[in-house]
């Protein structure tokens, strides 16, 4: 997550790790709830790009080593 936008990250970590409602997060923040909102969705997005991103090169690797053996064989 170190490559999330930090607005993003930190709206993410306060609704999903400390249980804030999108108010108390507007509030803390000085933000809009709708600003919340809106980042929620960016970060969501951004943290289902990467995990398929990561499956994608875990399968790419898995299938170059089980290549590499059939090779060997």
């Amino acid at each position: 997550m170190s490559r999330m936008p930090e607005s993003q990250r930190k709206v993410i970590e306060m609704s999903r790790f400390k249980a804030m409602s999108n108010k108390e997060i507007a509030a803390e923040l000085g933000l809009s709830e709708q600003t919340v909102k809106n980042r929620l969705v960016l970060g969501l997005k951004f943290i289902r790009n990467f995990l398929g991103e990561s499956k994608t090169v875990l399968a790419i690797t898995a299938a170059s080593e089980i290549l590499k053996d059939i090779l060997q064989a």
